[in-house]
């Protein structure tokens, strides 16, 4: 079975951060921990709440800003790298690539799913592409 199918259909909740629920950054942080090794911080204590969404983009964008985090050009990305969405105009919701053009992702309402970020639901929000350093080729 394809690693992916280990986290198919968890359940959404808000702040999770484990297989009883969690929110897009949780299946991130749990996937990247389970499959590659990669701890990342838990952000719980940088918003209360989904409705936070300056706070949340806040954070996201922390990440996104310095490293461990590499940007990765469009059409170069591997499995495990994260996919960075704009909701609301802000940098608001995580998918991570399961091959290039499908990421694992869950979101408010929805079980984890993969879902294709290159089709028209997902392409003009696509923020960009990020590669965590421990999964970047030494050089």
């Amino acid at each position: 079975m394809h690693w992916s199918g280990g986290y198919l259909g968890l359940p959404f909740v808000a702040l999770g951060r484990d297989r009883v629920g969690l929110d897009c950054y949780g299946l991130v942080r749990l996937v990247l921990a389970e499959e590659r090794g990669v701890a990342l911080p838990s952000l719980t204590e940088a918003y209360a709440s989904m409705e936070e969404r300056a706070e949340i983009a806040a954070a996201l964008s922390g990440i996104s800003a310095q490293s461990p985090w590499t940007p990765v050009a469009r059409g170069s990305e591997q499995p495990f790298d994260i996919a960075m969405f704009s909701v609301f105009g802000r940098p608001l919701h995580l998918g991570i690539v399961v091959q290039p053009g499908l990421m694992l992702h869950v979101s408010d309402g929805h079980d984890s799913r993969i879902e294709d970020y290159r089709g028209a639901v997902w392409s003009r929000r696509l923020i960009a592409i990020y590669r965590h350093e421990a999964l970047c080729p030494s050089s």
